[in-house]
C-alpha cells in the first residue's frame, strides 16, 4: 500500500521534478528484503504499470506535453526507462538474495531437526555436544541414562563436571599436555583410536 501510494503521489500533476520519483525505490527495496519474491515482483509490476499509465495520461515528471521539445521528449523517455530499470535492479537482485538466504535457513533447520531426531533415537549411546566456548548444548537420552543427569541439569555447563581432577591429571600425563580440561579435551579429540576415560556419574 505504501509503495503504491508513494508511486501515485510522485506521479500526480505536481511540480515535483524528476528526482523525486526515485523515492519509490526504497519502498521496493524494503519489500524485496521483507516480502516473498512473488509479492515483490507484483509490487514492481504495479509501480511500472502506474508509472506508465500516469505518464501516458500526461501526469508526472516524465509526461510529454505539447510544449515539450523533441530533445526534451527524448530525455524524458530515457529518464523514464532509467527509473524503471533502477526499480528492477534494486528489486530483483535483493529478492533473489533473500530467497537464497531463506532456502539456506530452511535447509539448516531441516538439518537441525534431523540431528535432534538422531539424538533422541540414540538411547543406548551417550552423545554430548558443546558450543564454541565449550558449554554443553546437546545431551542425548543415552547420556542421561549413563550419567544420571537430566539434560536440563547439565546444559550450559562444561563437560569437565564428569571428570575428577585426578582423572584430568592422569590423562594430561598420558597425552603430554598441561593438566587443564580444555587441553586434555583437545588432545583426546585428536586421538585416532580413542582412549579409556573414567567419568563421574551423578
Amino acid at each position: 500500500v505504501s509503495t503504491v501510494a508513494c508511486t501515485v503521489f510522485v506521479f500526480l500533476p505536481l511540480d515535483v521534478g524528476v528526482t523525486l520519483v526515485f523515492c519509490v525505490i526504497p519502498f521496493l527495496g524494503w519489500s524485496a528484503l521483507r516480502a516473498p519474491m512473488r509479492e515483490t515482483l507484483v509490487q514492481l509490476l504495479a509501480v511500472s504499470t502506474i508509472a506508465h499509465a500516469m505518464t501516458v495520461s500526461g501526469l508526472g515528471p516524465f509526461a510529454i506535453t505539447t510544449e515539450t521539445t523533441a530533445v526534451q521528449a527524448e530525455f524524458l523517455v530515457i529518464m523514464f526507462a532509467v527509473f524503471i530499470c533502477a526499480c528492477a535492479l534494486v528489486t530483483i537482485p535483493f529478492s533473489l538474495a533473500v530467497g537464497v538466504q531463506r532456502r539456506e535457513s530452511w535447509l539448516a533447520r531441516q538439518e537441525q531437526a534431523r540431528v535432534r531426531q538422531l539424538l533422541q533415537s540414540a538411547s543406548g549411546v551417550a552423545i554430548i555436544g558443546t558450543a564454541a566456548k565449550g558449554q554443553m548444548d546437546m545431551f542425548s537420552p543415552g547420556a542421561e541414562s549413563m550419567f544420571g543427569y537430566a539434560a536440563g541439569e547439565v546444559l550450559g555447563l562444561q563437560p569437565s563436571v564428569f571428570l575428577t581432577q585426578d582423572e584430568i591429571a592422569r590423562l594430561s600425563e598420558e597425552l603430554g599436555v598441561e593438566p587443564v580440561f580444555a587441553r586434555v579435551a583437545q588432545a583426546l579429540a585428536l586421538e585416532p583410536e580413542g582412549r579409556d576415560v573414567e567419568f563421574v556419574t551423578k
